[in-house]
């Protein structure tokens, strides 16, 4: 093998924080596994969407296969791309590529840590789409395919049975490994204690129907506001830090805003700015990181809490956020927020996290240790295709 190798990582580069989150840390560990340097070539996986309509639209065409058969090693994702919502693709996902074409690439191909998700629904053509991709991943001696450990796995063998699973990775997410250097924050108040939260309202139907026993979002806001004013008035240190991963981030934050009293928005309550790129991921998750204790809607704002050591709540309105704390063996740390009355379960748990940070801290190291061994087995078969 060279010293530097030179791969192609298709994924999400710009628009949400979380996933610079996501490759920073599974780029970090799997250069120390390869022992090797790295040079990636950067495809931005949502130029490829079907509403992706500029000139610099790209596809999972010959010239995709030609692009990957020119470096060591063709990586997509992570992300949540085995989403099997997408009737126009060939596999019912984002990755649109047919079978005759994934067999052209002779480079190694990792589909990396990927989300398998139904939570928007999903068609039995698009289930059968889905299997002929896998048994094509299946039938290449230099493919591996590895799933996120945010309950997708559960999700394949609700599918599929056990048909896949056993030959599948089951890895964590690359935010689980992300780090942060040092940096000053001058424009943030002193002596305070930080609560990051992250708001999100995409898929506004699915999170907050505003039926059949689901909160609509304007309650969630009401409900939540009450939570946070008793939390700003129990802990006078506290100063509550919006945390948007995203544009659509900032909706969300905004409508809570409208929901709490003028006297707490003037004084205790600031919001990060939305930030893209890795300079942008080094700012935001130091806040993270400095934090007392995080509460958050995003996958990437419960996932790099636990990897930096900082305490969090998952805000569950989608079931990943569930499903990623019970697979971490910690399901408690989790409130679901869509439903009447969650106020009070959520306001428990903050007054057991201030209380009990020290243990969570130290659970959390515990985690990340755990999860790096079965990434480091993903990695030793990749060094094996090489």
């Amino acid at each position: 093998m060279s010293t530097t190798l030179k791969v192609l990582h298709v994924a999400s580069f710009m628009g949400n924080i979380g996933d610079n989150a996501n490759h920073c840390g599974m780029r970090s560990v799997l250069a120390e596994n390869l022992g090797c340097e790295l040079a990636f070539t950067e495809l931005e996986i949502r130029k490829c969407y079907a509403n992706y309509a500029a000139a610099d639209r790209w596809a999972f065409d010959d010239e995709f296969v030609d692009l990957a058969n020119a470096h060591d090693l063709v990586l997509v994702g992570g992300g949540n791309y085995f989403e099997l919502r997408h009737s126009y693709s060939s596999t019912g996902t984002t990755i649109d590529i047919t079978p005759e074409r994934m067999a052209k690439i002779k480079t190694p191909l990792v589909f990396n840590a990927l989300g398998c998700d139904v939570g928007a629904g999903v068609t039995d053509e698009n289930v059968a789409k889905f299997g002929r991709f896998l048994d094509a991943a299946m039938d290449m001696k230099t493919c591996l395919v590895s799933l996120r450990n945010d309950g997708a796995m559960g999700t394949l063998e609700r599918i599929y049975g056990k048909k896949y699973s056993d030959h599948v990775y089951h890895v964590a997410d690359g935010g689980f490994f992300t780090r942060v250097p040092e940096r000053a924050y001058p424009e943030l108040p002193d002596g305070c204690d930080f609560v990051v939260v992250n708001a999100a309202v995409d898929m506004e139907d699915v999170r907050f129907p505003g039926r059949d026993g689901l909160l609509s979002h304007e309650a969630f806001c009401t409900e939540f506001a009450d939570v946070i004013g008793r939390l700003l008035d129990g802990h006078p240190t506290v100063h509550l830090l919006f945390a948007p991963h995203m544009f659509s981030d900032l909706k969300a934050m905004s409508r809570v805003m409208d929901a709490m009293p003028d006297h707490f928005l003037r004084d205790r309550v600031s919001s990060l700015p939305m930030l893209h790129g890795q300079n942008g991921h080094d700012y935001v998750f130091g806040v993270y990181q400095r934090a007392l204790f995080s509460m958050g809607f995003r996958f990437h704002s419960n996932v790099c809490p636990v990897a930096l050591g900082t305490p969090s709540i998952g805000l569950v309105s989608y079931p990943q956020v569930a499903y990623l704390y019970e697979e971490l063996g910690m399901p408690e740390r989790a409130v679901r927020v869509n439903r009447p009355g969650f106020g009070e379960p959520l306001g428990q748990l903050i007054d057991a996290t201030i209380a009990g940070a020290g243990n969570i801290r130290a659970r959390y190291a515990d985690v990340v240790r755990s999860l790096r061994a079965e990434v480091d087995v993903l990695h030793k078969d990749i060094a094996a295709l090489l």
